[in-house]
């Protein structure tokens, strides 16, 4: 499993219109189920997996892509039937007004589908990608305006068409590579033993995802750096070898490229918080 969390609602902000992110994180191949009554404002974005999640009694399916929303002092308990993957945004109990005010919940609706997977997804990603960066000012403007955005998309998209049989093809195959990352994905033969030439199989990834293949790979495997880096206490070569380099010296720059620390950096930065 592969889990961080950003504590984000101490950084100074210089834009007062948005509501104030103060936690950010992911949890991926999720498994453990969550009973807890949360002080705050939670978007739940369930992007692979099924479950489910019980309000008032009543127990409801959750089928990915879902968003999960919990307010102020409801007792929560949901989770995976096998694993998920989940990203939440959490906002302080003293935005409850401002929020469920704003004519965009329904207080009475916890778990809704998610319509705009793939602008929400793209969102996320940005905003995962945006925290891991090494800034030198901490950008909490443009993390509130990236999760607002996102938020908002995944109420106001109205869907058009039935998901096309490309786009299955492509959320299939990506889901194949979420599950093992380190394993070998053959694109030019992925693509033309479904009908495509190379170039056709890139432009429909990239619509539907949003980053290229190999950035996709890449990222799914910086995850997992991170994740051995904080909770582990393997060498730099160790997981290197671990995640399939042949080269630690690669590994670390592919890593300092990545997220804008070496590994070093990384480990001293957050095992500890």
């Amino acid at each position: 499993m592969d889990k961080m969390i950003y504590f984000t609602g101490h950084y100074n902000r210089q834009i007062k219109l948005l509501p104030e992110v103060s936690d950010f994180g992911f949890i991926i191949n999720k498994t453990e189920t969550v009973y807890q009554t949360f002080n705050s404002c939670n978007f739940s974005f369930i992007l692979r997996g099924d479950g489910w999640y019980v309000s008032k009694g009543q127990k409801i399916r959750v089928t990915a892509p879902a968003i999960l929303i919990q307010w102020p002092g409801e007792a929560n308990n949901y989770g995976p039937d096998d694993t998920w993957d989940e990203y939440f945004i959490m906002y302080k109990a003293g935005y409850y007004d401002l929020l469920t005010n704003s004519g965009i919940f329904n207080i009475n609706k916890p778990v809704l589908k998610l319509n705009s997977f793939q602008k929400c997804s793209k969102l996320l990603y940005e905003i995962e990608h945006l925290l891991k960066a090494k800034n030198t000012i901490f950008p909490a403007d443009r993390l509130d305006l990236l999760c607002w955005r996102c938020i908002n998309e995944s109420f106001l998209y109205i869907p058009t068409d039935k998901t096309s049989s490309k786009e299955k093809f492509i959320n299939k195959i990506a889901e194949n590579i979420k599950a093992d990352p380190l394993g070998h994905f053959d694109f030019n033969l992925i693509a033309s033993s479904n009908g495509m030439a190379l170039p056709t199989f890139r432009r429909y990834w990239l619509k539907y995802i949003g980053v290229a293949p190999n950035r996709f790979i890449g990222d799914l495997k910086l995850s997992l750096a991170c994740d051995l880096l904080i909770n582990s206490d393997l060498l730099v070569s160790e997981i290197a070898r671990e995640l399939k380099f042949q080269d630690p010296l690669y590994f670390s720059r592919f890593f300092k490229k990545k997220s804008g620390f070496t590994p070093r950096e990384y480990r001293e930065t957050y095992k500890f918080i």
